[in-house]
């Protein structure tokens, strides 16, 4: 029998967000790309790449703009 991750409560809900969260999704998204490299769906050199342009959205993480949309 093989071991899984069971969800066994959800507390504080919310919606996780760019402008509120970019650690925590910052976080989630590594963890994302060492599991597929782990699992062999990403090389060494995919994973870097994707790590490194992780990264670079780290340093200049999106901020709202007050700007209307342009049509």
């Amino acid at each position: 029998m093989q071991d899984r991750a069971v969800l066994r409560a959800v507390e504080n809900d919310r919606r996780i967000t760019k402008e509120q969260d970019h650690e925590f999704l910052y976080a989630y998204q590594s963890a994302i790309l060492l599991a597929l490299k782990e699992a062999g769906q990403l090389t060494e050199m995919q994973c870097r790449y994707a790590v490194e342009k992780l990264k670079e959205q780290k340093l200049h993480r999106w901020v709202p703009s007050n700007k209307p949309p342009q049509k």
